[in-house]
C-alpha cells in the first residue's frame, strides 16, 4: 500500500465556457464567457434588437409598393402583348398574294 491521502479524481468536469442569455423588452442579448481566458467578465457580447412598430410600418408599406409594381409591371406587358397581337394580325393579311384568274 501507498502511503498518504488517496487522489481524488474530479467527478464532475470543469466547465470553461458558457453563454447567458438575456430577453428584455427591446432587445435580447446574449453574455459568452470562458473562464481560461478571464474570470472577470464575458469575452463576447451579443445584441438582437427587435423591431419596433416604424420598421413593421416600413415592410407593410415595401410590401404594399412591390404588389403595385407588380401589377403595373403586369399591366404594361399585357397592353404590349396585345399590341403585338393585333400588328402580327395585319401583317399576315399585308403579305399575302391574290389568286390569279
Amino acid at each position: 500500500m501507498s502511503r498518504g491521502r488517496p487522489r481524488l479524481e474530479p467527478t464532475e468536469p470543469i466547465i470553461t465556457t458558457f453563454k447567458r442569455v438575456y430577453k428584455g423588452e427591446d432587445c435580447d442579448t446574449t453574455w459568452y464567457y470562458d473562464t481560461s481566458i478571464t474570470t472577470s467578465g464575458p469575452i463576447r457580447v451579443d445584441i438582437k434588437w427587435h423591431k419596433t412598430q416604424k420598421q413593421l410600418n416600413d415592410e407593410v408599406k415595401a410590401e404594399k409598393l412591390a404588389k403595385k409594381t407588380q401589377r403595373e409591371h403586369n399591366k404594361f406587358f399585357k397592353a404590349k402583348e396585345e399590341q403585338n397581337a393585333s400588328r402580327s394580325s395585319s401583317n399576315k393579311t399585308r403579305g399575302r398574294r391574290r389568286k390569279s384568274v
